[in-house]
């Protein structure tokens, strides 16, 4: 007998999962079905960020912020802007607060949320490094949609 957990099931499904922000920063590419028949799914990067870590940067609702990358040392930047970047949203309760952001090539994603690490306030914002599971050449969360599933594979 093998026990497997609900949530690995739902993953496969391609089901949301409830949101748990690990305590710090945690990266997802989300996938958004169509409104009309016949409209192309929409993929968006995600950034939770945790309620401390909102708090220890000094982010409120509605702040503005850039995203920056570095693709070679796999780190990102949160940076306080006056204008332009994107507005800080709640997300849940708790004091939570994330960014959504509709996903380009060249953006990170990642198959499933994952924890960023090394999460450090500097005098320029917040950095941390991108999950290891996180791809900067293509979308792995819609390589992952386009897996075949395990019914199929049986099939």
């Amino acid at each position: 007998m093998a026990f497997e957990s609900l949530n690995t099931l739902i993953t496969r499904a391609g089901q949301v999962t409830r949101n748990r922000n690990t305590g710090g920063i945690t990266l997802a590419t989300d996938r958004q079905n169509p409104k009309q028949p016949g409209d192309e799914v929409r993929y968006t990067l995600r950034l939770d960020i945790s309620a401390e870590v909102a708090k220890q940067a000094r982010l409120i609702m509605g702040d503005r912020v850039d995203i920056l990358i570095d693709r070679e040392s796999r780190k990102m930047m949160l940076k306080r802007v006056h204008d332009g970047g994107w507005k800080l949203a709640r997300s849940g309760g708790g004091g939570n607060l994330k960014i959504q952001v509709r996903y380009l090539e060249g953006m990170p994603s990642v198959p499933v949320s994952a924890a960023c690490s090394s999460v450090q306030l500097t005098d320029d914002g917040v950095v941390f490094n991108v999950p290891k599971s996180a791809r900067f050449d293509i979308n792995a969360r819609k390589e992952r949609d386009e897996e075949p599933k395990q019914t199929e594979i049986a099939a």
